[in-house]
């Protein structure tokens, strides 16, 4: 390493000093505004998507009665007929007093042409046992001749 006159080992930081030269850096390469809301947005949609699959299949969510009625005589979407039959089987398992206005619907189910919607049905059916006007209701509809065990296993 070269020293100077007074003994000092000359790097290149006391080279570039005394002539008043900045040190050269390496360019910072930044994210243009474009990639940031590409990236922004693809973690958006990372984030969205789960959650929207996931408020869409979930029967948990609560209905109101309007919505129930609704969903109950949707025919073009079996998931909502679905979800208004696990809110109204909740129901029933609460006691709640309004579910009886919806037994006629829950017995129209039971030839819905979706296998689905019918096990969905007879599960509902099972929930509301303990009704016996229900069930004389529920032993006219004949659900023997479905192939399926689950529906006539609540029937006999």
């Amino acid at each position: 390493m070269p020293v100077d006159q007074n003994g000092d080992v000359n790097t290149v930081e006391n080279q570039t000093e005394g002539a008043g030269a900045s040190p050269q850096q390496k360019p910072r390469h930044r994210m243009s505004t474009r990639n940031k809301a590409l990236f922004f947005l693809t973690a958006w949609l990372i984030v969205l998507m789960p959650f929207l699959f996931w408020w869409n299949t979930w029967f948990g969510r609560p209905l109101s009665d309007a919505k129930l009625d609704e969903y109950l005589k949707d025919e073009k979407h079996p998931r909502h007929i679905q979800h208004a039959l696990v809110q109204l089987g909740e129901r029933m398992a609460k006691g709640d007093a309004a579910t009886p206005q919806w037994y006629p619907e829950v017995v129209r189910l039971a030839s819905h042409p979706v296998e689905e919607v019918r096990n969905t049905d007879a599960w509902v059916m099972g929930q509301a046992m303990v009704s016996w006007c229900f069930f004389a209701r529920c032993s006219r509809i004949s659900l023997m001749v479905n192939s399926l065990p689950l529906p006539t296993r609540f029937m006999t």
